[in-house]
């Protein structure tokens, strides 16, 4: 699993947990870098160092950097895509990816969408090509948000599923089933506090419990 920081947040813990209990700690590795976007995943891409929050669970190591008390997370290199699949050489990755480019596509504007549309292909032909090992690839699109307008996300979203139709990923639609509400939600119009997480997480959970089991059944 690959994400942003909403997976370093209470949203990755449930997921991950769900991971780990049902396909056992051996066959799970979760990454995630807050602040990140596909195209600092991307070999391709200067390194990026998130300063902000970095998960990863291995079965090597498990680090959490997560602000505690007011004090800032110690910086960590995001691993790069390409990397991390020829390590692992998964059947299924799951991407929590494209919150971040709310904040880029409303500096830049529309303008910016070929440029964007690019970086997801560039990923997705990172995370699967024929005759590689991927054999699934699951996006959860980025959930509801207070802080950007309605149109931010709607292209967030219509770059993320063009680009999964096409080469015939699953997409998990978070705004179907997430509203942001400022102040109880969280914070900041963006990031979910632990019992709006789990709301978010429990749908997404039920959808990989299905999902795994039809791989599993026919594989």
């Amino acid at each position: 699993m690959i994400g942003d920081s909403l997976t370093v947040g209470p949203f990755g813990d449930q997921i991950e947990a769900w991971l780990l209990q049902n396909l056992g700690p051996n066959r799970v590795a979760v990454y995630a870098a807050c602040g990140s976007s596909p195209e600092h995943w991307l070999s391709s891409h200067k390194n990026f160092i998130s300063s902000c929050g970095y998960r990863e669970t291995t079965t090597q190591r498990h680090i959490l950097e997560e602000y505690q008390h007011g004090h800032r997370p110690a910086p960590v290199s995001t691993p790069k895509i390409e990397t991390l699949m020829a390590r692992y050489r998964p059947q299924i990755v799951i991407v929590q990816l494209g919150t971040n480019h709310y904040d880029s596509l409303l500096k830049d504007g529309k303008n910016s969408l070929p440029q964007l549309a690019a970086i997801y292909e560039a990923f997705a032909n990172a995370v699967y090509s024929p005759g590689g090992s991927t054999r699934m690839v699951i996006w959860i699109t980025p959930p509801d948000s207070s802080k950007f307008p309605k149109w931010v996300e709607d292209e967030v979203d219509h770059l993320i599923t063009s680009t999964n139709q096409r080469y015939g990923f699953y997409t998990f639609l978070s705004r179907r089933y997430t509203h942001y509400v400022a102040g109880k939600t969280g914070s900041d119009g963006v990031h979910y506090n632990d019992a709006a997480a789990a709301s978010w997480a429990a749908p997404v959970i039920r959808m990989l419990d299905t999902t795994f089991t039809r791989h599993r059944v026919k594989n």
